[in-house]
Formats: structure tokens, sequence, C-alpha cells
């Protein structure tokens, strides 16, 4: 064998959360939709609206408890309905580059309002308006974890010689489609691809350039490594957050637990993390 198992490399790096605990329901309501109008785009629209609204109910469930805790839920279903609309379109067998441009998108609004709606609840909870600036700290390293993690992935993958199944084309094609939408006046369209290009072209700095000679020994000597990787995600950023809305209503300091759980354990181990190399030998 010269190469990894293709279907077990690409298991490596999926985040178990989404994994077993958003994709399943995920790809039962792509079931139920896949002989209906409702599009992938509808469902990510849908995602993001559910995602919206948790943010501001998270907010609001500074004053009443209850709204703290459908906030939380809301945030589940928008994790569950980000993954369905993957699943969709895999199932219809036809891929979209906006869609997918657009669910990235959707995913950075969903963070901004619900760590907004975090960094609030600590706020009124301590009564401390420093705590501002944790909580918005908080959602800043989050967006890098996940930002280097989309990286790590990528470098990861190409090492292996395999494409991710959900990975959208290169730069330069892209560039092309995005000349053509603003010729032919598409404009949102245009900024989705532009913004790709973008986090394309800013996602690469800082990582090292890697070469695997010998894919098998690279996959063999560093899928711990990817595996670990995983944690950085969005899906452990969103499963902490949820899972401390729900439960504040009975452990009051949930969310200031998670806001300390972002800002102190996860960027640790962001740190170790960046402090590792590939072998390559």
């Amino acid at each position: 064998m010269s190469a990894p198992p293709r279907e077990l490399a690409l298991r490596q790096v999926q985040e178990g959360l989404s994994l077993y605990l958003h994709r399943p329901p995920g790809r039962w309501l792509a079931r139920l939709l896949v002989n209906t109008p409702v599009t992938p785009i509808h469902v990510t629209y849908a995602a993001g609206l559910a995602g919206i609204v948790a943010g501001i109910l998270l907010a609001m469930g500074a004053a009443n408890p209850t709204l703290m805790v459908a906030g939380g839920l809301l945030l589940m279903l928008s994790c569950m309905l980000d993954c369905a609309d993957g699943e969709l379109a895999r199932a219809r067998k036809k891929y979209s580059l906006i869609g997918t441009l657009l669910d990235g998108v959707t995913d950075n609004v969903v963070g901004t309002f619900v760590f907004l709606g975090m960094a609030y609840d600590v706020v009124v909870y301590t009564g401390n308006p420093w705590f501002w600036f944790l909580g918005i700290g908080a959602g800043l390293s989050a967006a890098a974890h996940v930002w280097v993690f989309d990286a790590t992935k990528k470098q990861y993958l190409d090492c292996l010689g395999l494409a991710h199944p959900e990975e959208v084309q290169p730069v330069a094609s892209v560039i092309a489609q995005q000349r053509e939408a603003e010729r032919e006046g598409r404009w949102f369209d245009a900024f989705l691809l532009r913004a790709f290009v973008f986090f394309r072209r800013t996602q690469s700095v800082g990582v090292t350039t890697t070469v695997a000679h010998d894919p098998l020994r690279f996959w063999q000597d560093n899928q711990r490594r990817m595996m670990n990787w995983t944690y950085m995600g969005s899906s452990i950023h969103f499963f902490s957050l949820y899972v401390a809305a729900i439960v504040s209503p009975l452990w009051p300091p949930a969310m200031l637990a998670c806001t300390i759980f972002y800002a102190g354990v996860l960027n640790v181990v962001f740190v170790v993390l960046l402090s590792t190399r590939w072998k390559t030998n």
C-alpha cells in the first residue's frame, strides 16, 4: 500500500462532535428534504437565522434564564442545520461553490452573534464591564483556532495527495469566476468569491510549507497530531457554548466558566499544537 486508506484519512480530519453529534440529525433532515423544493442554500439561511436569534437570546438570557436555555437549544439546532445543508447537497449530488462559500460566511456571522451574546451575559453576571474584553478575546481566539485548523487540515490532506470532498476549487479558478460574476452584475456572488480568495491567501500566513515524499509514512507518523487538531474546530466552541447556556439556570457561572475555557484552556492547547511540527522523515 503506497497511500493511506482514503476514507479513513478523511474521517480522521473530521471534528468528532460534528461527526457523532451534529451530523447524524443533519443527515436525517437531509433525507426528509431530498425530494422537496428546499435547497441546500435554504438550509444554510435557516442555520444562519437560528444562530443569529440564538445569539440575541443568549444576551437577553442575562435577565431571563428561560431565554438563555432557548438560545442554547437554538444554537444546537443551528449546528445541526449547518451539517444538513452539506448532506442535502451530497444526497442530490449537486455541488455549489457559492453554497459552500455562503456556508462559511454564515458560520462567521453566527459566531459573531453568539460570542457577543456570551460576552454580554458575562458582563451582566459579574457586573464588571472589563469582561467585555475577555468575552471578545475568547471569540477572536476561537476564530483563530478554526482558521488555523482549516489550514492545517488542508495541508495534511495535500501531503497525503487527497482532496476533501467539500474542498472548493483552486484560487485561480475562483478568481476567474469572481470576474465573471462582476461582469454579469452578480455582486453578492462576486463578494463571496472575493472573500474566499482573501481567506485562502491569508490562511497560509504563518503556516509552513510541508512536502511529504512518502504519503503513507507521513500518514502513519502524523495522524494522531491531525486528530488532535480537530479539537480546534468550530464544533467544540459552539458545543461548549450551548451546553453552558442550557445548564446556566442550574449553575449561573456556566457562561463565565465557558468564557474562561475558551480564553484559557483552549488557547493553551492551541499554543501546544502550534509548537509541534509534522514528521516528514
